[in-house]
């Protein structure tokens, strides 16, 4: 599994990911239970919220709630 938490400022789903990062065998997360805690924490906040907090957009803030 790849997971990134990014504050992004624009989002490509046009480009492929580099062969050499798609030939990588996927490993198993590392801090499952701090996301887990982090997700619990965030789901609470606005739209408006996020994109203050990670300085986003409002339609990227949007697509993170």
């Amino acid at each position: 599994m790849l997971f990134l938490l990014s504050p992004a400022k624009s989002l490509d789903y046009e480009t492929a990911a580099p062969a050499a990062l798609a030939a990588l065998p996927p490993t198993p997360p590392l801090f499952v239970k701090h996301s887990k805690e982090l997700i619990d924490i965030l789901r609470g906040y606005t739209p408006p919220q996020i994109s203050e907090l990670m300085d986003l957009s409002d339609n990227l803030s949007a697509l993170n709630v």
